[in-house]
């Protein structure tokens, strides 16, 4: 169930689906490697940029893209620390925390917990959890 995801990552054992449909928890492992202190998930260039690209910018880059939002290139001068337009008590994206970040919960369909609205995006389809959760990564690392 989506809405388990606006718990946070890794708090999926009171969830009545996790996000493998097994209804437990999210394997630490699947999110940081036991042999490394560095993240599994590559660094914005190789990973969430690629995401943003592939997912978003069809309808959010050029003069006049939708909700005024610019996805296209390096979207962080444009969403780290701005405030949503949506929902006023959140940025679009607060480094450190997914849990505040707008973007964050338009992907996973949490934004009326946020205080939007609207409807999740990409409109039409459903982002793989793997890359909801390396988005929610991303976020909380910082936006590296």
């Amino acid at each position: 169930m989506r809405w388990c995801m606006a718990l946070g990552v890794g708090l999926w054992s009171g969830c009545a689906d996790g996000p493998r449909g097994d209804g437990g928890a999210v394997d630490s492992g699947s999110l940081l490697d036991d042999t490394v202190d560095e993240p599994v998930w590559p660094v914005w260039e190789d990973d969430v940029e690629l995401l943003i690209a592939e997912n978003c910018t069809a309808c959010h880059r050029g003069s006049a893209p939708e909700g005024g939002l610019d996805l296209s290139g390096d979207i962080r001068p444009g969403t780290v620390g701005v405030a949503a337009v949506q929902a006023e008590a959140v940025d679009l994206i607060a480094p450190g925390d997914h849990l505040r970040s707008y973007l964050w919960h338009k992907v996973n369909g949490s934004q009326s917990l946020a205080g939007g609205s609207g409807t999740h995006m990409p409109i039409g389809t459903w982002l793989p959890e793997s890359d909801i959760e390396r988005l929610a990564w991303w976020i909380d690392a910082g936006c590296p």
